[in-house]
């Protein structure tokens, strides 16, 4: 997601696309998006800085860490960026830093519920629908 620095007048420069996961550097599988990403910048100049203030909305679809059950999240971030452009850059490149941001922020153990008790070890129930179905308790 590329804005043309020529393009932030004095005024500064605002933003609203709706993009893909892929079209600002997630990789597939990362982030499973169920809908298209929707990016809203407000973007200014402070002397050659430019600065941008993005908000990000978009719904992942992922499973729980410990019961597997399907989660469909939406979510929204909101994110400070600065770019101090050398001579001759044209561009600044909003989707690279929008990825890096997921990227570090990304939970690789999403739970339905913090207190999710998972599946059983032993018999695969799920233990926050279901009782154990093990011979041994102890399990």
């Amino acid at each position: 997601m590329k804005v043309r620095i020529r393009d932030i007048g004095s005024s500064g420069l605002t933003l609203e696309q709706s993009v893909l996961p892929h079209e600002i550097g997630v990789e597939e599988g990362f982030l499973i998006s169920t809908e298209p990403v929707i990016v809203t910048a407000i973007i200014d100049r402070a002397g050659e800085i430019i600065l941008a203030n993005v908000e990000l909305t978009a719904c992942s679809q992922n499973e729980c860490a410990r019961c597997l059950a399907p989660l469909r999240q939406r979510f929204v971030m909101k994110y400070q960026f600065d770019f101090e452009p050398s001579p001759g850059d044209e561009f600044i490149d909003l989707g690279q830093r929008i990825c890096e941001e997921i990227v570090l922020g990304y939970s690789s153990r999403i739970l339905c519920k913090e207190d999710c008790l998972g599946l059983c070890c032993g018999c695969g129930a799920d233990l926050n629908k279901d009782k154990c179905q093990c011979k041994n308790k102890n399990s």
